[in-house]
């Protein structure tokens, strides 16, 4: 169940309807995590679900898990999200001058460029803005996971980092590294997107597994 907007806190989530579909077996929320809510592998700062607050359209809010992919779109149709919209920003000027960082900024300087540029013969001045891009995949993020003895779980997932994958499935469930084994049978043109993105999809997997015991496959449509 994806966010619908940019930026917001959301006011209503109610399942109510959605849990009558025949076929449903689960409705997960950020509540349902057993380990720590975070799917960012460096600077921790995204939720495998979200709780309150969304910073993007299609920020994962609450996951259906059915028994077939029917079932699963007909009721996650039938959720009742309220989102409180917020204005979002989208571009660097208006980041900067909210000092709306990702980190800290970082400030490289040696001698006096100041001093050295307002001397200058000659002065060049300009803005350049590019535009950041991603390769699409030629295969979409896909992961099954399948619930094993003494807690452990055998995750087939198209990645580029299987030791991330396992890492945040860890962490979302709460449970040791070697508990989750990480097998990649095959990766359809990743293009470096299959790093790190790879570990949600695995991870909602897990979530899923987990909690109704059963195999449970996850994968992204074209759209």
């Amino acid at each position: 169940v994806p966010s619908p907007v940019a930026h917001g806190s959301i006011r209503k989530l109610d399942c109510d309807k959605a849990r009558q579909v025949e076929g449903v077996h689960a409705f997960l929320t950020a509540s349902d995590v057993p380990g720590i809510n975070d799917i960012a592998p460096v600077a921790h700062d995204e939720p495998l679900l979200t709780d309150k607050d969304v910073f993007a359209v299609g920020q994962a809010v609450a996951l259906v898990i059915a028994e077939d992919l029917r079932s699963a779109r007909q009721a996650a149709a039938l959720i009742e999200l309220d989102i409180e919209e917020k204005k979002p920003i989208t571009t660097l000027a208006e980041a900067v001058a909210q000092k709306s960082f990702q980190g800290q900024p970082h400030h490289i300087v040696r001698g006096d460029p100041e001093g050295v540029l307002a001397n200058a013969e000659l002065l060049l001045e300009g803005e350049v803005d590019s535009g950041g891009q991603d390769h699409f995949y030629l295969e979409s993020q896909c992961a099954l996971v399948v619930p094993e003895e003494h807690k452990g779980y055998q995750i087939y997932s198209s990645t580029q980092h299987p030791s991330e994958v396992q890492a945040k499935v860890a962490e979302g469930l709460g449970i040791a590294r070697h508990l989750g084994v990480v097998e990649c049978p095959r990766m359809g043109g990743g293009f470096g997107g299959k790093e790190t993105q790879a570990a949600h999809v695995a991870a909602w997997a897990a979530l899923g597994a987990h909690i109704t015991r059963r195999p449970v496959k996850l994968w992204f449509n074209r759209d």
